[in-house]
């Protein structure tokens, strides 16, 4: 099958780091996505947890009120086939990112993203195993499961298997941050927000974010969202570097992180991506680096680093 394209926002581009006035050392919020799985395949490796085991199994009273928990599997969890309600779209969580009660220093725990899904509250998009739905709760739940298994916090674990073995000594959770500032790093790369007369009936922006002057179409804003990034540690928590991004690429897909088989679970997210249907599809974003990691520029970069 022929290769696909990847897509464009998967990675930053030259081009992108050109126009912008970006440097190498300016950070990144980045998607946690790829290292939970990865943390998730480590703990197969060593065998401390199995595709098979259920919610139920590994995380007990935590997720009694997630519906179908005796059935949701790791498994189900690292490809998104749990049919879990996704939390992140939750209208209480989003109203503090982005809407009238938006706090840029409200961090929230795994317990009260958890407590967005429970069964009296929200109904599952689906059933676990018939179909893949993007939902952050399985990563959050995964992030759980992680702390449990290895008994240190997520980000000590993190920290311990990731950052230092790999040398990523600019890579941060943004959280301990938000601890001691109320504003991302002068560097951090800025975030932005197509406000939307569609978007507005669904939830009005905080007057905090300021609308960038220019044309962008009828009723439409463009609007500085940088303080807007979520802020759940196992949901897109980390800020990073794009050579501290490389060393952790390049690491993983040269398969220095994993066993072979867990390297072979890992990949197998981008099975089948150019053909399933979309309510079937799963993740791709591995698929898309891995892609732009083997185009001879990019491995060149890596190389340097």
């Amino acid at each position: 099958m022929e290769r696909s394209t990847p897509r464009p926002w998967a990675i930053p581009t030259w081009n992108i780091i050109r126009q912008y006035g970006l440097t190498m050392l300016s950070t990144w919020r980045v998607s946690t996505r790829p290292s939970r799985r990865l943390l998730s395949c480590v703990s197969l490796t060593q065998g401390k947890l199995f595709l098979n085991d259920t919610l139920q199994d590994r995380l007990g009273d935590a997720a009694s009120r997630i519906p179908y928990a005796d059935r949701i599997t790791v498994s189900q969890l690292l490809d998104h086939s749990s049919g879990i309600y996704a939390t992140n779209n939750d209208m209480a969580y989003l109203t503090t990112i982005i809407g009238p009660n938006a706090d840029p220093t409200r961090v929230w725990k795994p317990e009260e993203m958890v407590a967005l899904a429970d069964k009296d509250r929200s109904k599952p998009v689906g059933l676990p195993g018939e179909g893949h739905y993007y939902s952050d709760t399985n990563y959050i739940l995964l992030g759980m499961i992680v702390e449990r298994t290895s008994r240190l916090s997520y980000k000590e674990y993190v920290r311990k298997t990731l950052l230092q073995p790999l040398g990523m000594q600019s890579t941060y959770f943004y959280s301990d941050y938000l601890g001691k500032n109320a504003r991302p790093p002068a560097h951090t790369v800025q975030g932005y927000l197509r406000s939307t007369k569609d978007l507005r009936a669904v939830i009005e922006p905080n007057a905090m974010f300021k609308p960038v002057p220019g044309e962008y179409g009828q009723d439409v804003q463009l609007l500085n969202t940088t303080l807007a990034a979520e802020r759940t540690d196992a949901a897109s928590g980390l800020v990073t570097t794009l050579p501290d991004l490389l060393k952790f690429v390049s690491a993983l897909f040269r398969g220095k992180l994993l066993s072979s088989k867990s390297q072979k679970f890992l990949m197998s997210a981008a099975e089948g991506i150019d053909i399933e249907p979309l309510e079937k599809k799963r993740i791709w974003a591995l698929q898309a680096i891995n892609s732009l990691l083997n185009n001879s520029v990019l491995s060149r970069s890596v190389s340097e680093f």
